[in-house]
């Protein structure tokens, strides 16, 4: 009897243990996210990149709004205030980056390869510096942002395949513009 019980709770313990150490050797994230792309230890530089596109859709508004994500950085162009009358580009700031990422429809574009980090975050700031004109006119929008944006990673010639991406982006554009 004595034996049993001991054989028992060694059993349970066993089960116990080898549960824990299954559930923390597990791939899937302990807080139940999904990620937008494996986490890379801080310094690491992956030179290619998937390109994709987020649409935002408020329930009030037919238009969806637009969003870049390339690899981990997402860009946009939205409003520095409300008396605005110009849309400025603006990287989604980290605290909001996992509201957009649950908000948004997400469409691949393609791939942006760079040479190095530093180059990559010169496509960023040269994405960051385009300068729209007045919300309304012609080119004034968030999905025209989008699209200056890409051009700018094909002047660049960052694209792997400027042809294909920029096609995908103009039907995307169409089905939610």
């Amino acid at each position: 009897m004595l034996f049993t019980v001991s054989t028992s709770r060694l059993l349970t313990l066993l089960y116990l243990c080898v549960s824990i150490l299954t559930a923390s050797g597990s791939p899937l994230p302990p807080d139940g996210v999904t990620r937008f792309g494996p986490e890379l230890p801080p310094g690491f530089f992956r030179p290619e990149v998937r390109l994709k596109l987020g649409v935002v859709k408020p329930k009030q508004s037919p238009i969806g709004h637009a969003v870049l994500a390339i690899d981990d950085v997402m860009v946009h162009a939205t409003w520095a205030d409300l008396t605005d009358t110009q849309l400025i580009p603006k990287k989604v700031p980290e605290e909001d980056l996992e509201l957009y990422r649950r908000a948004s429809k997400w469409f691949p574009l393609g791939k942006a390869k760079f040479k190095s980090q530093a180059d990559k975050e010169q496509a960023l700031t040269d994405m960051l510096s385009i300068k729209l004109p007045p919300y309304g006119k012609t080119g004034g929008g968030c999905w025209d942002y989008i699209e200056s944006a890409l051009e700018t990673l094909r002047k660049r010639g960052e694209l792997l395949d400027s042809a294909s991406v920029l096609k995908e982006f103009t039907e995307r554009k169409g089905h939610f513009k």
